[in-house]
């Protein structure tokens, strides 16, 4: 036998209290009596007229079908699922997830979000919102109470939009909403500009809300505000915020300006979709390059072996030699003049004294420090398979896709392309924590030259070979 729209409610669906009121309805907490599940049931709020009488907001018992039609066809993590829609004496209402946990201003309330969770929070907005919009479908009225910070069971928060109550579907711009006595639907502190100018509204729309929501998140205050509706009106319209890099001096400014884009007072200069400013996001909270601290220093030891006899003669040779070191000389000079404004050299072409770790026992090493530029490179690639010394200070550590070597690359200028190479596995012996204390150093390494898709590195094989220099 089929039950009747009044015992649906009390049969299927057992209310156990209320969770919230909110601009489009009343949300309780239910029990599915047929699956034995916990729900959230929406029922549509009522106001009463001046004649008695009851009449829904936004629309009626259709609005709230339309939600909840929109809302079933969005399966995505960081929306609120609709399992069904149904009808009793009061009228229709929206079975949906049960989320356990607390809406975002309730969490702000306590202390706003730290970066890591501020990031947290931003991906899982945008992404909710960039499924939505995909479909076409707007939400209208972003703020932290449609949001929902919950727990995974892997301990991970999640947040989750709530409420897409006043939401229209819509693959064209439309206008903004109004209630029956002919107002603004929507939380006046979130709402963007052309909400209040009725002009027509799109994805940037949600982009403005939800840059108006991070702003609260990061200070626990709100970005446009005033004593009065029409003050904080005005706000929004004459792009008067508040501070946030005085609110938030511990942000990095890319942030800061990632925020304060979204925000903008004309939507062509916010991010053209949710996805575009999820990207925008991750590039912002990249780190900052450090800057170069200088080039390394190669160091080619050339061993005094006897040569092969020469067809030309000594004198041949003694001239090749002559000319050898004054082109060096030469660089070295040419070097110093490009990098050095006063009369004083800073890296010059000198000859050192013998390194004192790792020298080739069976030959004696004559050592010569060279500028870094190209030419230098190319002495070095021609050294290909044989032991050299490098010095340089360390600015990143890097791993191969496999994790099998482990890279110290040296701070990087047009030309230089040498890196310090350390194998992970149990043929060799420099450990792991020598190579990560390698970062911001500068060191002095001994390893055989090798070229890797056009750079050149030096394979590091004994612990005994690396030297951190003061």
């Amino acid at each position: 036998m089929l039950l009747s729209p009044s015992e649906r409610m009390t049969t299927r669906y057992e209310i156990q209290g209320r969770l919230g009121q909110g601009g489009s309805g009343a949300v309780y907490r239910a029990l599915d009596t047929r699956l034995q599940r916990a729900v959230a049931i929406k029922k549509l709020a009522a106001l009463t007229e001046s004649n008695g009488s009851a009449t829904s907001t936004h629309g009626g018992p259709e609005t709230l079908r339309h939600e909840a039609l929109l809302l079933s066809g969005l399966q995505h993590p960081n929306i609120v699922t609709v399992h069904d829609i149904e009808m009793d004496e009061e009228g229709p209402f929206v079975v949906m997830e049960l989320i356990e946990g607390q809406t975002l201003d309730a969490v702000i309330t306590q202390a706003p979000l730290p970066l890591k969770e501020f990031g947290i929070l931003v991906r899982d907005c945008l992404s909710g919102l960039a499924a939505a919009h995909a479909r076409g479908i707007l939400h209208r009225d972003l703020k932290p109470g449609n949001i929902m910070l919950t727990w995974l069971p892997t301990q991970e928060m999640q947040f989750k939009l709530l409420d897409f109550g006043i939401a229209k579907l819509s693959s064209a711009p439309s206008l903004q909403t109004l209630d029956q006595s002919g107002g603004l639907l929507g939380s006046i502190h979130f709402m963007a500009p052309e909400q209040f100018e009725r002009t027509p509204l799109d994805a940037r729309t949600d982009l403005y809300s939800l840059g108006c929501v991070f702003f609260f998140a990061l200070t626990g205050r709100y970005p446009f505000d005033g004593d009065t509706v029409p003050q904080v009106m005005a706000a929004h319209l004459h792009h008067q915020h508040g501070p946030l890099s005085e609110w938030r001096p511990d942000l990095p400014p890319a942030i800061i300006a990632w925020v304060l884009r979204l925000m903008s007072r004309q939507p062509d200069d916010r991010p053209v979709s949710s996805a575009a400013a999820l990207t925008e996001f991750q590039e912002a909270a990249q780190p900052p390059k450090p800057k170069p601290l200088g080039p390394p220093t190669i160091i080619i030891q050339t061993p005094l072996v006897s040569a092969p006899p020469s067809t030309q003669g000594p004198k041949s040779g003694l001239w090749i030699a002559t000319g050898l070191a004054a082109c060096l000389g030469l660089g070295g000079y040419l070097f110093w003049k490009q990098q050095s404004p006063s009369s004083v050299p800073t890296v010059a072409a000198t000859t050192t004294p013998a390194p004192t770790q790792a020298v080739i026992p069976e030959v004696t090493p004559a050592k010569t420090t060279l500028a870094h530029t190209p030419e230098d490179l190319t002495a070095l690639r021609a050294r290909l398979d044989q032991h050299t010394d490098v010095e340089g200070t360390v600015v990143s550590i890097g791993e191969s896709k496999t994790g099998r070597t482990r890279y110290a690359n040296f701070s990087r200028r047009p030309g230089e392309t040498i890196s310090l190479a350390f194998r992970m596995d149990g043929h060799h012996t420099v450990p792991q924590r020598s190579i990560e204390a390698l970062r911001g150093q500068r060191v002095r390494a001994r390893g055989k030259v090798t070229e890797f898709r056009g750079d050149l590195l030096l394979y590091v094989d004994r612990v005994e070979d690396l030297q951190q220099l003061p």
